[in-house]
């Protein structure tokens, strides 16, 4: 019987010893080794020449120096990110390139990714001396740079990447200077302790924002060369260990050490700093709830915008969504009287939900009379890429009728920018493969039919109408984004206003193109007359985005505030204004593929070096290589930990452990694998010998996926495991589901456990069914219901494995058949939003819950039921920079007339 679990773990592990389906590939510098799929060969040269010129700079300003760096390039469709792995050490990029928002300021967005994650690996895994030797050693879950606030981890990064030019980066850009210094007029900028963790009294802001601009300030003040000695202090200290708990004995005093200050005064001096600056802010708000707001759009008196916000409901809970809102405009105001400001805002009619959805509006929406296009996200095949198997996200294009509601999807693609035309006809933008060009198409709604009418050498992210052309947004190679004018005709492109800075139409009207802009560091509005081409600045406010014009004169705009970003109708200005004249960046001018194998400054391996290459990393346990002793009595045990994992994902995890105990003179062993390799089947399995042999599998394919509501992911799966001494093998298939919708959502797992007596044989003869199903509900006062159900008809399980205890029992409810029942109300009621330093501590909000549970058996041989009910006090507490907690108490009374109060962790039910 011991055989064949020994034969299907050799045959469960069988792909660790193929190449046959790998298809990743590889090229190598001196410092990088790069992996990338096909069609990515040249994102891959780029990435490689860009990092090996900015390494010098950057090794620079963190004092980091690493070897050969591991780095993977893949294609998620619209997906926009990248991430550093300093436990595993390697970096991955995905190749989208942003056009809106944030982090649209950039020339080259590879550039900027890569030398953002490049940073932290440099910063995140410095070390010297002792901490040194204890990584070495044990793990790299003891980089000493590791256990620092997340504020200093990702402002260095954003600080870093903002250097590489005047023009890139988010220090750049029109948004986090100005969210910053607004704040501050408020006195809304955070402590050093509330920085560190994510709080809803910042949606908009947050450690990125907060540690960038710090970084700043300290560079600008005090010279940027100190960052490198301020990690060279921390790194080399076991006092650094501490700074999860009391950054006192290290942070702290490394902050003296270099800059002469104590980090709180440095800290407070920022604050300062910023809250001199003058601004002009508007005061005729038409929205007061903040957070998100943009494509602000008239049609018809009536105002159209995107609005993002979540609205928290309970411990560690929130219902985050995307919708197009719709709100009246009011009367033209034309007076800054106190009286008649409140006036107009008591007059206000409260903005209404035209389309909430589950994801973004990647290519925002346009109105056109009664009709609503508007985009989203969702899955689809065959992107080059491991981590999302192969799939990636596209842009939906759907229509909504205003009058009737009636929905209708209309085409997919990789869609930036689309344009409803006059006659019904849309002109869509997509980029090509690369996501280094657009291609334009003419797309019938009707027919369907899609023709192409222009290929542009530029990502064409904006589309707008003027007489007979076009006027377009684009984002040129090597440039940030521009303004453009497209003669289709003659197919032929103009600058109209093109410089270094982010730039991007919002509207034509008339002879006015109405644009946004980025030039000293905050968004701005302008008006450029396509006649004269004169330019004029528009308000004299410090923010000021997307304006939008009725015909009757009327002006309505989206502006900053300390809550996050609302929509005002206040006075505007026109100021003649002088379009910059810096000149133009030159592209460096990166070898192709063919150029870096034949100058032989890269070494190409191709599929099976790359296989190899990734086992050979996998082979190093960089995450733990931990030896032990442990010992009882007359009883000593010493072995190794060890965990590991590859650079590609596709073997994420694998541990091992080897023991000697002396007592019983026996060798323990177990083992671990996560097998990703033949995508979209994913499989975990291991083995230990220790006490009870077992060996347990689990494999499963994610058959459907989506972003939107309804079912959104379905998997089938079924898992292995033996139990006593191989003496049971138990069989379970399963059916995972997830749903949701804009104020709830449920997932449910339906298992059927097999076992039987002679093939792959167990004690006893049993099929049985188990199901659980899971769910949250928003419900009013911002709140929240959550329950959750376990039912099981298993007559031949061990009854004590069955169902989880109820709340206000000891022990786990005792049957195999039955339903278990827990739900519970929650509802924050206090809001702390501050912690200590020393020690450190944040606390959010404080939530009160009020619960039920029972359990019903199916028939009279099972235990009799059981309920109970009471109340629990909840705060969501952060500890060490990264843990977020649920603690408190809870007072409980169950059927049996007991009751108690214990202490809770977490709100698992």
């Amino acid at each position: 019987m011991q055989r064949q679990p020994l034969f299907l773990l050799v045959l469960l592990t069988l792909p660790v010893f193929l190449n046959a389906w790998a298809d990743w590939q590889t090229i190598s510098s001196k410092h990088f080794r790069i992996y990338y799929k096909n069609g990515l060969d040249s994102d891959a040269a780029s990435v490689c020449q860009i990092l090996e010129t900015e390494r010098p700079y950057l090794e620079k300003l963190t004092g980091g120096k690493k070897g050969q760096i591991p780095l993977t390039i893949e294609d998620l469709g619209c997906y926009i990110n990248g991430y550093a792995d300093p436990f595993n050490t390697k970096i991955a990029l995905f190749t989208y390139p942003p056009t809106r928002d944030e982090l649209a300021t950039s020339e080259d967005w590879l550039q900027m990714v890569a030398c953002h994650e490049y940073i932290h690996l440099l910063q995140m895994t410095r070390e010297k001396d002792v901490p040194m030797l204890l990584r070495i050693g044990f793990s790299n879950y003891l980089y000493p740079q590791i256990h620092q606030p997340y504020w200093m981890s990702e402002g260095i990064t954003v600080y870093g990447e903002s250097q590489i030019s005047p023009y890139s980066g988010r220090l750049n850009g029109g948004t986090y200077p100005p969210t910053i210094t607004i704040l501050a007029k408020a006195d809304k900028l955070p402590s050093p302790t509330k920085a560190s963790y994510y709080s809803f009294d910042t949606p908009h802001a947050h450690f990125y924002t907060f540690g960038g601009a710090f970084h700043n300030y300290l560079a600008r003040t005090y010279g940027e060369d100190k960052f490198a000695l301020l990690y060279d202090y921390t790194s080399g200290t076991l006092l650094s260990y501490l700074n999860p708990v009391l950054p006192f004995f290290s942070l702290d005093k490394a902050y003296i050490r270099v800059y002469g200050k104590p980090l709180s005064a440095l800290w407070q001096e920022w604050k300062m700093d910023e809250a001199n600056n003058e601004v002009i802010l508007p005061i005729r708000n038409l929205t007061s709830d903040g957070w998100y707001k943009s494509d602000l759009q008239i049609s018809q008196d009536r105002y159209f915008y995107y609005a993002g916000k979540a609205d928290k409901t309970g411990p560690g809970s929130s219902f985050f969504t995307h919708r197009i809102m719709s709100g009246e405009l009011q009367d033209k105001q034309n007076t800054t009287d106190k009286d008649e400001v409140k006036i107009f805002k008591s007059s206000k009619t409260k903005p209404r939900t035209i389309v909430s959805q589950a994801t973004e509006f990647p290519a925002g929406f346009h109105v056109a009379k009664d009709r609503l296009y508007y985009t989203r996200l969702e899955y689809k095949s065959g992107f080059a890429n491991s981590i999302m198997d192969g799939f990636g996200l596209a842009t939906q294009l759907w229509l909504k009728d205003l009058v009737t509601g009636k929905r209708e999807k209309l085409c997919r693609g990789q869609i930036r920018a689309f344009l409803p035309l006059a006659d019904g006809i849309i002109l869509l933008s997509e980029d090509n493969k690369t996501h280094t060009a657009s291609n334009l198409f003419l797309f019938d709604p009707v027919s369907k039919d899609k023709s192409p009418v222009y290929e542009a050498e530029m990502l064409i992210h904006s589309l707008h109408k003027y007489s007979d052309i076009y006027i377009i947004g684009g984002k040129k190679d090597g440039q940030n984004c521009s303004i453009y004018s497209l003669d289709l005709t003659k197919r032929v492109t103009n600058p109209i206003v093109d410089t270094p800075y982010y730039e991007t139409p919002v509207s034509v009207q008339g002879d006015s193109l109405i644009f946004n802009a980025a030039y000293d560091r905050s968004t701005s509005a302008y008006i450029y007359n396509l006649q004269t081409n004169r330019c004029y600045h528009l308000g004299d406010f410090y923010d000021l985005r997307t304006p939008a014009f009725s015909d009757d004169g009327r002006s309505i705009f989206i502006s900053l505030n300390n809550k996050g970003y609302d929509i005002y109708q206040d006075n505007l200005n026109l100021v003649p204004a002088q379009i910059p004249s810096d000149e133009l960046p030159v592209k460096p001018q990166y070898k192709s593929f063919e150029e870096l194998t034949a100058s032989a400054e890269i070494v190409p391996h191709g599929k099976a070096g790359a296989f190899l290459d990734n086992l050979k990393h996998m082979a190093v346990p960089r995450l733990m290589h931990l030896p032990f002793v442990e010992g009882t009595g007359d009883s000593m045990t010493y072995g190794m930990l060890l965990s590991g994992s590859d650079v590609t994902g596709d073997f994420p995890n694998w541990n091992a452990l080897v023991a000697y105990d002396t007592y019983y003179r026996k060798l323990r062993y177990s083992a671990s694998l996560a097998n990703f390799f033949f995508r979209p089947v994913k499989q975990y399995i291991g083995y230990s010998n220790d006490a009870e042999q077992t060996l347990a599998s689990s494999q499963y394919l994610t058959f459907y996926g989506s972003m939107n509501y309804g079912l959104s992911d379905a998997s089938l799966g079924f898992s292995f495991m033996t139990k006593d001494d191989f003496q049971r093998q138990i069989w379970t298939p399963y059916l995972l589901m997830n749903w949701k919708w804009a104020s709830g959502s449920l997932m449910t797992m339906q298992s059927v456990p097999y076992e039987e007596t002679e093939f792959t044989p167990s004690d006893r003869q049993r099929l049985g069914w188990q199901g659980i199903f899971e769910g949250r509900q928003k419900l009013p006062l911002l709140s929240e219901l959550r329950a959750s159900v376990s039912a099981a008809y298993d007559p031949d399980a061990d009854s004590t494995e069955v169902f989880y205890r109820l709340r206000g029992y000891e022990d786990s409810y005792d049957a195999n058949k039955g339903v278990v029942i827990r739900s519970g109300w929650y509802k924050p009621v206090f809001q702390i939003r501050e912690g200590l330093w020393n020690p450190q501590i944040y606390v959010e909000d404080v939530n009160l819950g009020l619960f039920y549970d029972s359990a019903l058996p199916l028939d009279d041989k099972d235990p009799q039921s059981q309920f109970s009910t009471g109340m629990e006090l909840l705060a969501e507490v952060g500890l060490a920079y990264y843990l977020k907690l649920n603690l408190g108490l809870r007072f409980s009374y169950n059927k049996e007339d007991r009751k108690a109060l214990q202490f809770i962790l977490d709100t698992s039910f």
